[in-house]
């Protein structure tokens, strides 16, 4: 029976319909799916660095992440944020072909999830308008292994996936990083009257050695074993040469190091005006503007304290590449090292013939690039280089109380938080070192805090006429 032309239409159209469904439905069952990441910056995109942390969990990983959506709701700002993070733990899991199962709860005010936030190590954090507490903390758990992180801050959400993959791989690794400690100086310390004045370990070294596996080792009779994951070396000067040559062949097989050196040719000198009541100017106070924000042991640092540090340089010839992490002031200057000696009961006359060199100096660097030695079989050189040793001596930066027995140590500047970033990240994975900051996804409102800025200033200007009239009255 032939339909005439009115109803074929009809027909046709619920026939094409019907093949488009099925099509639809057979491209989502046997196609992958897509994610495209069209953000300026590939914001959740993972890295190679992180893809690499993801295929080598040897077993299965838990992500719990903790989040008071309904605390959050007054706070949009907060909310878009917490999106933007959920978002960034569910690519981890999407990508991790089923090693990471991702859990996020809502840790309600006196409810069994609170608790559990709690023990987990999740902070609370209390809110302006006595609601709360908000809680937004991520826990990692594999094999018994369990790692947090307290509060997923805003303001680090640039490093945001390194935290990320650091949380994942420290639930893999059982053992504690190997670090070595190479110098002469009194860092650990003088327990035997034999050898002198009994004298306590530095706090740096203390501190240092309740979070990691740390062995001292004699620069004269070094020996650097295989399963070490950092050197830390301390003012290698007059040692012998075969020392010399071991680090250098532990940094060229690709392995890590932190370097400090005390400078013999020259020293720096800054002109800061919040210093001591007697200015010293070879003792820097760098504020977080000269630091590194873009590397994640920089980055969220307050005040660090250098005395009598050098200015580091690299060679136009050399293999490597020079990343400052700590910059001295353009109103700085080099100081012969003899000079300065000289000036050492009134360092305050070195500021009457201070003239500035009009350019800042590196006083921390992190040095990579690809080794050309055969015997290393080319390793990926990545070390760092700070030009002082005092830094870490407990005076620069921080004081030691006694509280029922216990020390107490307060902290005066970030010193210590920047060499333990340091140590932290180098004792990582050359995959974890990889994974650079992003960009904030937080974008200003220019010409609304322009028009603010603007208005603000017609006030104060209006503010201080009348003032100026009402005396005049």
């Amino acid at each position: 029976m032939k339909l005439p032309a009115s109803a074929r239409l009809p027909l046709s159209i619920l026939v094409l319909s019907c093949v488009y469904f099925v099509l639809c439905q057979l491209a989502l069952v046997l196609m992958p799916p897509v994610r495209l990441d069209l953000t300026e910056k590939r914001l959740f995109t993972l890295s190679e660095g992180s893809i690499h942390v993801l295929r080598d969990i040897r077993s299965p990983v838990t992500l719990t992440l903790y989040y008071s959506e309904k605390e959050a709701r007054p706070y949009p700002q907060f909310r878009q944020y917490a999106t933007r993070v959920v978002e960034k733990v569910e690519e981890y899991a999407a990508q991790s072909d089923g090693r990471i199962k991702l859990s996020i709860l809502d840790p309600e005010p006196y409810s069994v999830m609170e608790d559990a936030a709690i023990a987990d190590g999740i902070f609370a954090i209390p809110l302006e308008d006595g609601s709360g507490p908000l809680y937004f903390g991520l826990t990692a758990l594999s094999d018994g292994r369990k790692n947090t992180i307290g509060f997923v801050k805003p303001e680090a959400e640039e490093h945001l996936e390194y935290e990320l993959s650091k949380l994942i791989r420290s639930v893999q690794r059982i053992e504690k990083p190997k670090v070595a400690l190479i110098t002469e100086l009194p860092v650990t310390g003088n327990a035997n009257p034999a050898f002198g004045p009994v004298t306590p370990a530095w706090v740096a070294f203390r501190q240092l050695s309740e979070r990691y596996d740390l062995v001292t080792l004699s620069p004269r009779a070094l020996k650097i074993s295989d399963d070490i994951d950092v050197i830390w070396v301390m003012h290698p000067r007059g040692w012998p040469d075969d020392s010399y040559r071991q680090i250098q062949d532990f940094i060229n097989a690709g392995r890590h190091a932190v370097i400090l050196l005390d400078p013999n040719a020259a020293w720096l000198m800054q002109l800061n005006e919040n210093q001591f009541p007697k200015r010293n100017p070879g003792l820097i106070s760098l504020p977080g503007a000269a630091m590194n924000q873009s590397d994640v042991v920089t980055t969220d640092l307050d005040r660090i304290v250098l005395s009598s540090a050098g200015a580091l340089t690299i060679r136009d010839s050399s293999i490597l590449q020079i990343e400052p992490l700590l910059q001295s002031s353009d109103a700085s200057r080099l100081l012969d090292a003899v000079a300065y000696r000289s000036a050492a009961d009134d360092p305050e006359k070195l500021l009457n013939k201070f003239v500035s060199s009009q350019e800042p100096f590196v006083l921390a660097a992190r040095f990579t690039g690809k080794s050309e030695d055969s015997k290393s079989g080319g390793g990926r050189i990545n070390f760092i280089v700070i030009s002082d040793t005092d830094f870490l001596s407990d005076r620069l930066w921080v004081l030691e109380s006694n509280l029922f027995g216990e020390p107490v140590y307060s902290a005066q500047a970030s010193n210590g938080d920047f060499f333990f970033n340091v140590i932290d990240q180098l004792s990582g994975s050359d995959d974890l070192i990889s994974i650079r900051s992003r960009g904030m996804v937080a974008r200003p409102f220019e010409k609304v805090d322009q028009l603010r800025r603007n208005a603000e200033q017609r006030y104060r200007d209006s503010q201080i006429g009348l003032l100026a009239e009402l005396s005049a009255n």
